[in-house]
């Protein structure tokens, strides 16, 4: 595939930050939450100049302040109001309209489509996805920083979506970017805050035909479906 045309193609350096929804359990016999898993995982993938955490930062900020959060703990999707979930979609569709130079992206896996041999390697599983997902938009730099999620950049995986990506750009697509991956820092959280509501707001979509906050955005979204 060819590097991504417009901005994304001349950017010297790129930051990407990437966080799911859903689980990677198998058990399909029973509905979701009720003894039963997801029947799609989503990851979303936000990226762009180096400096593009300062811009999903800035979405997230805004949306504690207007809901008025005080606590600490970092915000998940699922753990939040309606009404907060709309603003986030209508501040994120904002934040995309003025930054022309981010690139904000989902890959939608229907879990029960998907070949048992393939459901082995979770982590494997992930960084796949992750790298599909952005591999456009790195194929046009220079250098490049990825943040996964901690879950997906813990022990026994540390290092796979790095190698991965490293992979596919440089053997795959004959480009030649630096790339690596980076833990969770302070100045970042708010970055993969950012991209948990991103994919909280697809899987309701995809999941459970909770369209509200998703139909705010999607205009804004390339969505990748399958493997």
């Amino acid at each position: 595939m060819a590097p991504l045309a417009g901005p994304f193609s001349c950017m010297t350096r790129i930051s990407a930050f990437f966080d799911e929804s859903g689980d990677l359990g198998w058990k399909f016999d029973a509905p979701f939450r009720q003894g039963g898993s997801s029947r799609f995982f989503v990851i979303a993938g936000a990226s762009g100049p180096d400096h593009a955490h300062r811009s999903f930062g800035k979405v997230i900020r805004k949306l504690w302040a207007s809901q008025g959060w005080t606590s600490h703990k970092e915000k998940k999707w699922n753990n939040i109001p309606d009404k907060a979930k709309l603003e986030f979609a209508q501040l994120a569709a904002k934040m995309a309209e003025q930054n022309k130079d981010v690139h904000l992206a989902v890959a939608v896996l229907k879990k029960e489509d998907l070949a048992a041999h393939l459901r082995e390697d979770q982590h494997l599983l992930y960084a796949h996805l992750a790298t599909q997902l952005v591999g456009d938009v790195l194929a046009g730099c220079t250098d490049a920083e990825i943040c996964p999620d901690e879950l997906n950049a813990g022990a026994g995986s540390s290092n796979l979506l790095q190698h991965l990506m490293r992979h596919e750009l440089w053997f795959r697509r004959g480009c030649s970017p630096s790339i690596r991956q980076v833990r969770r820092q302070k100045h970042l959280k708010d970055a993969l805050e950012f991209c948990d509501m991103l994919a909280g707001a697809a899987a309701a979509h995809f999941e459970q035909n909770k369209s509200e906050a998703w139909n705010l955005i999607a205009g804004h979204v390339h969505v990748r479906h399958g493997c």
